[in-house]
Formats: structure tokens, sequence, C-alpha cells
């Protein structure tokens, strides 16, 4: 299957026989499902949910800060990203490996950790 991957790199002229619009239906397909299908999504549609419609495990407020905290991070590699400083996304990106590891257990308990990672 992952072979497949590779064909249009040694057979260009087989994706031109593809229409350009199930191309890109395909592609907008396999973003939007990548998205849903992540734990930060699941999470941010609970902040929107009533707290005594959330599962047991989710009715902490630790859940809702650390999804907040996730999508600050997010918005601001967004922010970073198409700014004329694009190319610091990365830096910032490994950045958080360490700001995981040392600053996460200082701000939340290592069993909430465990949950929401």
């Amino acid at each position: 299957c992952h072979a497949l991957l590779i064909l249009p790199l040694a057979f260009p002229w087989i994706l031109e026989s593809i229409p350009e619009a199930a191309m890109n239906g395909l592609l907008m397909f396999s973003g939007v499902e990548g998205i849903i299908a992540t734990d930060l999504w699941q999470r941010f549609t609970l902040l929107l949910a009533p707290k005594h419609n959330l599962p047991i495990k989710w009715r902490s407020t630790s859940m809702r800060s650390y999804t907040c905290l996730q999508l600050l991070v997010l918005a601001t590699c967004w922010i970073i990203q198409v700014s004329p400083f694009g190319l610091f996304v990365s830096l910032i990106i490994v950045s958080l490996i360490p700001f995981r590891i040392f600053a996460l257990p200082c701000l939340f308990k290592d069993a909430d950790l465990l949950v929401l990672d």
C-alpha cells in the first residue's frame, strides 16, 4: 500500500489523468478526517459542551486548561507561520519537548497528564 505513494513520483503522467477536482476533494477529505481524529479536536468540542454532559474523566478543570494551552500554542504557531518569521515555527515546535518535560508537570498533576497526553 505504501508503495503506491512512490508511484506518482516514478510515473507523474498518472496524476495528470485524474481530474483536479477529484484530487482536491481527496486532499480536503484527508485533512478534515485527520483533524477530527485528533484528541485536541475532541477536547475542543468538549470545551463547548455543558459540564454535566462530559465524561467523568474530562470534568476536571485541568482538561479545560490543558486544551486552552494547546489551542494557544496552535494559534501562536499559526500566527508566526504566516508572519515573516515563519521559519521559526519549527524552533517553537522543537521547544515544546522540554516544555512538556519540565514545565507541564509544574502546572498539572501527573495523573492528569497521563490522561491528557
